[in-house]
């Protein structure tokens, strides 16, 4: 299954990182690439946060 999200924000990457982790294929749309591209360093550094924590392993965070 698919899932766009449309605008990389703060709501729409967590979105995003939710959708992913639960196995979804993701597409996000926003106005530009630098607001793709941040949102994309905010989802790494939670998954990196993630896997510190326990709360993932580097397996799971990968295919994130």
């Amino acid at each position: 299954m698919n899932v766009a999200i449309l605008g990389a924000g703060i709501m729409g990457s967590g979105i995003a990182q939710v959708a992913a982790s639960s196995g979804y294929t993701v597409s996000v749309l926003d106005v530009g690439n630098v607001e793709l591209e941040r949102a994309q360093a905010a989802i790494k550094t939670s998954l990196t946060r993630l896997k510190r924590k326990g709360v993932q392993t580097d397996a799971d965070a990968d295919s994130t």
